[in-house]
């Protein structure tokens, strides 16, 4: 009011007023994804074409606007997003493009940031304490002037447990040498700081410097370090210079801290390595790993089809997928995707494709699909698979291992390994570990209209199960309890990271429930899970491997 000129007796209305002014103006900016979705097409495809004209304005070449739909017989998805890392000298244009996407309620969807080199300055970024609730800077109090490792993770990331305890165990061996000099900090991008509080309780990582980013993957900590995926990590020096940034399988820690502070904690720029592999090394080397090109047809590609054929031809592949063993294994999608950059300009791509893994006799009820498919388009892409399952394992009416009689209505759990003779009681089930089932995985069976029968999508002959550590891309990481941590993997449940004993829904396509919801039946409520469903048990040192699916040609 002041700077305005306004006179002492009138401050107090003019405060009023640009509160109020304020106030209105985060509560117009304020729009959700959910919002967004809800959008009439013409409104979403006119806030894309500002969005791209501006991006060209600005001529920012390394920013892409994307806007994708997903629609499938489960579920329809949908987001508009800005991605990119931009040069350091062209900061004031993303700034510019950020403000512009405020006026047009879209600043939720942009996650373009300012590129960051080793030796560049990292971003000043305020977070909260979770002990204290207090809002603090980055690098200050006690971190500053020291050497950190910034690892950014979330309670709920499966891939984040075993870094985290890692952490924990080189800063438990290296803290009085560390001492003042070097720290690690875990940022968390929760949404909920109580939720990581919670995390705290349950899991041993006292040494850790604990901080939350506010506002989660909005927050203005997550999206100046450019975060798109957890864990990603950063290590700077005691002056804030980058010194590496990535994944944590990336960074020897130890070692690296140990050499900073060797150079009194500051980065030495001639000892970066400079990355000389050309673009064009780049694409070859992924079109290396691409689908295989498509073949030759004189029939139109997918988006160029009538809407009204496309509409026709969906509604009649749908129909030929509602058996109850293709409903349960594959999955039928059309994408829709448009896209901004400044070499290409505007692309907009409409294709469908069937996904998922399908027993062996069946391969002839997906092929009538793609055909139907192919019969109209040329670009049909098709990665449903087939698997080859044997079949499934006998129940037997007594336990194998201590004789007694299984009611029909018993709980009786049978061994997805053992073709025969691998039927236990509930009783004896807790000593599985020392018998000949040591290390098998179960099916639990709780009701007589649980069956084992050609809808399972786990069993003998189509899943691979090994040891931790064993040809396994994580070696066996636990928690403080001891319980295995399985990396990646989320209870449907509770939606926590799932450790321990893991149930996974054998009827259904991606469906897991840890121990505690599978004994308090919070299952038996869950999303699109049926009761009759059987449960897998997966034991806590083993883990299922991924199968790859069998490529149709057309």
């Amino acid at each position: 009011a002041e700077y305005m000129g306004i006179h002492r007796e009138d401050q107090h209305i003019s405060c009023l007023v640009l509160r109020l002014v304020r106030f209105v103006i985060v509560v117009v900016i304020i729009m959700s994804a959910a919002e967004f979705k809800a959008l009439p097409q013409e409104e979403k495809d006119r806030l894309f074409n500002l969005v791209c004209e501006k991006v060209k304005e600005l001529q920012l070449e390394a920013v892409q606007v994307e806007y994708a739909s997903f629609d499938s017989a489960v579920r329809f998805e949908q987001y508009f997003a800005i991605e990119g890392e931009v040069p350091q000298t062209e900061r004031e244009k993303l700034e510019d493009l950020k403000q512009y996407l405020a006026t047009l309620n879209l600043e939720w969807c942009c996650r373009a940031c300012l590129l960051y080199n080793a030796g560049d300055m990292a971003p000043r970024v305020d977070v909260v304490d979770v002990a204290t609730g207090e809002t603090v800077p980055l690098f200050g109090g006690s971190r500053d002037g020291k050497v950190l490792f910034i690892d950014f993770w979330a309670t709920w990331c499966g891939p984040c447990q075993g870094p985290m305890q890692h952490n924990q165990e080189i800063l438990l061996k290296k803290k009085e040498q560390w001492k003042d000099k070097a720290t690690i900090v875990a940022v968390s991008v929760n949404d909920d700081k109580e939720e990581v509080k919670v995390w705290l309780t349950e899991n041993e990582s006292t040494e850790l410097d604990h901080v939350w980013a506010d506002g989660g993957w909005n927050s203005a900590c997550a999206r100046s370090y450019g975060i798109q995926g957890v864990p990603t990590c950063w290590l700077v020096d005691k002056e804030g210079k980058l010194v590496k940034k990535g994944h944590p399988s990336e960074f020897d820690i130890e070692q690296m801290i140990d050499d900073l502070l060797a150079s009194d904690g500051l980065f030495d720029a001639s000892k970066v390595i400079i990355d000389t592999e050309s673009e064009e090394e780049e694409d070859d080397h992924h079109h290396s790993h691409g689908e295989t090109a498509a073949v030759v047809s004189d029939k139109p590609k997918w988006q160029d089809l009538d809407p009204s054929v496309r509409q026709t031809v969906m509604a009649e592949a749908r129909a030929l997928m509602e058996t109850p063993v293709l409903k349960m294994n594959a999955q039928l999608s059309e994408t829709f995707k448009k896209r901004f950059t400044m070499k290409d300009g505007q692309t907009a791509t409409r294709n469908v494709r069937i996904d998922g893994r399908v027993p062996v006799d069946q391969q002839d009820a997906i092929r009538e699909v793609v055909q139907k498919l192919m019969n109209v388009a040329s670009d049909i892409a098709s990665r449903a698979g087939y698997i080859v399952k044997p079949s499934a394992p006998t129940v037997g009416q007594t336990c194998s291992l201590c004789n007694s009689a299984l009611a029909e209505e018993a709980v009786k759990y049978v061994c997805a390994m053992c073709m025969e003779g691998g039927t236990v009681c509930a009783a004896c089930f807790g000593q599985v570990e020392t018998t000949s089932h040591k290390e098998h995985a179960f099916f639990k069976l709780g009701n007589p209209s649980q069956k084992l029968d050609d809808t399972l999508r786990f069993g003998p002959g189509n899943l691979s199960i090994h040891q931790h550590g064993t040809g396994c891309h994580h070696e066996e990481a636990r928690d403080s309890q001891g319980r295995v941590i399985h990396h990646g993997v989320f209870c449907d449940g509770c939606r926590g990271p799932m450790v321990g004993v893991r149930y996974k829904c054998a009827n259904c396509s991606d469906t897991d429930f840890c121990e505690t919801c599978e004994s308090t039946n919070v299952h038996l409520n869950a999303e699109s899970h049926d009761p009759k469903h059987v449960l897998f048990i997966v034991p806590s040192n083993l883990q299922i491997d991924n199968i790859k699916p069998i490529t149709f040609s057309a």
